[in-house]
């Protein structure tokens, strides 16, 4: 269980970006969105939010890449020696 905590604390900003990319796919589904079906990125729901998904996630483990080196720099952080073990 600490295991799983230990994940999800360490790509908190990857969940984010993938929370906000899922509520971006349905905003641009719902205000932008071709109901006839001739463009299928934007006439269906879930291929929106699933797209809004996997880009959220892709900008957010960027961002959370770079802050945590920066982290890890300024503070001397040795991620080998860290088994998430204590």
């Amino acid at each position: 269980m600490k295991a799983i905590f230990l994940f999800v604390r360490r790509n908190m900003i990857s969940f984010l970006g993938m929370t906000l990319g899922l509520i971006g796919g349905y905003l641009y589904w719902l205000y932008y969105g071709i109901y006839d079906g001739t463009f299928g990125f934007s006439s269906e729901l879930w291929t929106n939010c699933v797209y809004g998904l996997l880009f959220g996630g892709l900008i957010g483990s960027l961002i959370g890449k770079k802050t945590i080196n920066h982290y890890e720099k300024k503070n001397n952080f040795d991620h080998r020696c860290d088994t998430g073990h204590g």
